[in-house]
């Protein structure tokens, strides 16, 4: 990857937002913020007799996102949400003690996280990190709600391109700044939740950072 990686996402910006104007419309604009975007799946390790493996979403503001220069550190701070579906026959046991109100069949977990990451291979275009994280959450089992408190530890490794810059011709114009990546991570959770619930959990999925983008049509 290099800097003409980032042109040419800028060009397939444009390219997108041209032909979604309608037919009255004259112009029209896009900006994206600067963001890590993570998806994963966990699987407890401790506990869990209640849950199955579920799914993971991380959504933050970066400084490893936005600064247009390679860094080796990284601080960040944004949305996660968790949900864990829950065992059959725990979904029927907890049916028939509340019918006829409806259940929530998840196990599920919402709030905010602060992390700190430092690279541990730092070269041109691919790099490895190692990160802590902290949590404060919601959590709600058949729609009664609980906070809790947690952290992780992580290893990620990525490929990546910094940079700033833009492209222009006589109908559009399209500006970037900071880094797009695609990367892997694996890393273990604590949270403050039930045993049966799997407070310590392993968890792995993909990350991808997204640079600052504006693009405008006329």
């Amino acid at each position: 990857m290099h800097k003409a990686s980032l042109v040419g996402v800028v060009v397939v910006v444009v390219a997108v937002l041209g032909p979604s104007r309608n037919a009255d419309a004259r112009g029209g604009a896009m900006l994206v913020p600067p963001l890590r975007l993570e998806a994963g799946t966990i699987f407890p390790i401790v506990g869990g007799d209640a849950v199955e493996p579920g799914t993971e979403l991380l959504i933050g503001a970066h400084w490893s996102a936005i600064t247009w220069r390679p860094t080796r550190f990284d601080i960040g701070i944004g949305y996660i949400g968790s949900k864990r579906p829950l065992l059959r026959g725990l979904r029927s046991s907890i049916e028939r003690a509340t019918q006829p109100r409806p259940i929530d069949d998840t196990f599920s977990l919402n709030g905010a996280y602060l992390s700190f990451g430092r690279t541990l291979v730092n070269q041109k275009h691919f790099r490895t990190w190692i990160e802590a994280r902290g949590e404060l959450l919601k959590s709600s089992v058949d729609a009664r709600p609980f906070s809790v408190v947690g952290g992780a530890v992580r290893f990620a490794a990525e490929i990546f391109s910094s940079g700033v810059g833009g492209h222009s011709d006589h109908n559009s114009l399209a500006l970037f700044a900071g880094t797009v990546s695609v990367g892997v991570y694996v890393e273990a959770s604590h949270r403050d939740i039930p045993l049966e619930l799997g407070p310590t959990g392993l968890a792995g999925g993909i990350s991808i950072r997204i640079p600052f983008l504006l693009a405008v049509a006329g």
